[in-house]
């Protein structure tokens, strides 16, 4: 197995709704009274997406591993196959980033979602890991199309409210099984050029993970860049101009 150190790049957010009147003394990364019924692991993977992307500091971390040029950088989350003239499709894209608004430089990447509960005992169950081994089918499908940058990304998101650790930082999944989550990169058959993205999404406390959350993000594989294909351009042009001029 590869010993690689993988090195993630987190961030932690916690906030507090304050109301009118006399506000009781409140305390940031801790547990609270009430448990909110919005858990991380039940988000499906469309919406988990649109979830990271929607906060300024997750966006820039995570395009700061995908993206080379600075400025502005148009993307979409999409539901549908695209492009439908290139051969092979391998299903649905997930996302597609402009790097820097330039269409000759698409990055696109795959995602897969790895549940993980951790119950009062720290004892773990973990749902999903069978089906990181898609990503490859569909890195080496994107690969193939010629997008200027082609990755694949597993996203470990964990509820771990019930643990007894003190310390909510702590409070991520530890133990043997979920470690596969953090070999995908030991998986054969992924072509060189495609990039590969690891992400962990924290639940600690009884809040609600738009409440309180934690993020991290690792490049395990920077992507091979491509020289991408005229007929691509053209489509992710179309699509973004179809995009920004909103529906008719």
């Amino acid at each position: 197995m590869n010993t690689k150190c993988l090195a993630f790049d987190f961030v932690y957010s916690d906030t507090i709704t304050l109301g009118p009147g006399v506000q009781e003394p409140s305390s940031f990364f801790q547990d609270g009274p009430s448990l909110s019924s919005e858990r991380i692991t039940d988000e499906g993977e469309q919406k988990l997406v649109h979830w990271i992307l929607c906060n300024v500091n997750r966006r820039q971390l995570l395009l700061s591993k995908i993206c080379t040029n600075p400025g502005h950088h148009l993307d979409s989350i999409l539901d549908k196959e695209f492009p439908r003239s290139a051969i092979p499709r391998g299903g649905d894209i997930d996302f597609i980033v402009l790097d820097g608004n330039n269409p000759t430089q698409g990055v696109c990447i795959e995602f897969k979602k790895v549940k993980v509960r951790i119950d009062s005992n720290g004892e773990e169950r973990v749902n999903g890991l069978n089906e990181l081994e898609k990503l490859i089918a569909q890195g080496n499908a994107r690969q193939s199309q010629g997008f200027w940058k082609s990755y694949i990304c597993a996203v470990a998101v964990v509820d771990s409210h019930q643990h007894k650790t003190p310390n909510v930082f702590l409070r991520r999944g530890e133990r043997q099984e979920f470690k596969r989550f953090y070999d995908l990169a030991n998986m054969s058959g992924l072509h060189p050029d495609v990039g590969i993205l690891l992400m962990e999404v924290s639940q600690p406390t009884g809040k609600s993970f738009n409440a309180m959350f934690g993020f991290g993000i690792c490049e395990v594989r920077p992507a091979g860049i491509l020289a991408q294909p005229i007929r691509l351009t053209e489509e992710l042009q179309a699509l973004f101009r179809k995009s920004m001029e909103g529906p008719a």
